[in-house]
């Protein structure tokens, strides 16, 4: 497709949130995460000026790309140069999957209409404030800006952006396996108001919990992708993923959100892929391959023994969009 001369065009790619590192104390920090940042699936969006607004995009989409655009608006000191905007979505990532989908979508329309105002750079900081992002994880806030295998430490207040406070590239010839249930065992994940009331539920994660999640990110899994060290990235993100699900366990109805999901993770690492964690409240599952041919074998395998069962093969990012 061919964009008009005055169009902004952005691409961005998927935040995979492999686990909060606390929640629940009502002292220090809160939340805060390690995530990792892939090509796909994100969005693909085309922002063109026009007299009017107009939305190109999928009818689900269409009040909340509306009640963005005006939140965004609101925010934004620089006007654009026509009163409207024609906001095509060329693709669309699945919502609720555990991709940080929201925020990117957020980000991506707050840096184009940036971008159409000619507006001196935003920080991605003031991007998330425009579009209302980092109420609790800003993984995907930073990732957005960095790419990259990434931590962040939480807020100290509420309200606040959480820091980057380790950022590394991700080794360019591994790959990362999405595993999605069917369209007849499909369930989103936890947002929104669904998700502060599980969050609720729950009591206060453990400290030995906490702290063996940071030691896990900075003694094993920053390191690891930092030297190239796949066998024990794969270890610490099984065990940073299991801890982290555990402790979610009685508001999502196991280690692992999805059922058929689950019953399938003993024969991917039986097949020699032990690397599995579930991205945010799921239901997706994300699998580390030590290559695209690992991946691509673990593929075949899954489509053979598990057609139900939905793959994609991702490669990670360490380029943001800023």
């Amino acid at each position: 497709m061919s964009l008009a001369p005055d169009a902004v065009a952005v691409q961005t790619g998927a935040r995979l949130h492999f686990g909060l590192l606390t929640q629940g104390h009502e002292t220090g920090r809160r939340y805060g995460g390690l995530g990792l940042m892939i090509d796909q699936p994100g969005w693909s969006l085309s922002l063109t000026p026009a007299p009017v607004d107009t939305l190109l995009a999928p009818p689900a989409w269409h009040d909340r790309l509306a009640a963005l655009l005006a939140r965004i608006r609101q925010a934004q000191a620089a006007p654009l140069p026509m009163p409207g905007v024609t906001l095509e979505v060329l693709h669309a990532p699945p919502a609720h999957g555990g991709f940080g989908s929201g925020t990117q979508l957020g980000l991506a329309v707050a840096w184009g209409l940036s971008q159409l105002a000619r507006e001196s750079p935003p920080s991605v900081l003031e991007l998330a404030r425009r579009a209302g992002r980092g109420l609790r994880s800003a993984l995907g806030i930073h990732g957005f800006a960095l790419g990259g295998l990434l931590l962040e430490a939480g807020q100290s207040e509420r309200g606040q952006i959480g820091p980057l406070i380790a950022r590394v590239e991700t080794p360019a010839h591994w790959r990362i396996v999405l595993l999605q249930p069917g369209t007849e065992t499909s369930a989103d994940g936890l947002a929104g108001d669904a998700e502060t009331q599980a969050l609720g539920r729950l009591p206060p994660m453990p400290s030995a919990t906490t702290d063996r999640l940071c030691g896990l990110a900075v003694r094993h899994l920053l390191p690891a992708a930092q030297e190239q060290r796949f066998d024990e990235f794969a270890e610490a993100l099984w065990e940073y993923g299991s801890l982290v699900g555990d402790y979610f366990a009685p508001v999502q109805g196991g280690r692992f959100a999805n059922r058929r999901l689950a019953g399938l993770v003993p024969r991917v690492r039986e097949l020699g892929f032990p690397g599995i964690a579930q991205t945010s409240w799921g239901p997706t599952l994300a699998v580390a391959c030590a290559s695209e041919a690992a991946g691509r074998e673990l593929q075949t395998r899954l489509q053979r023994e598990a057609p139900d069962v939905t793959t994609l093969l991702a490669q990670p990012s360490n380029r943001g969009v800023l």
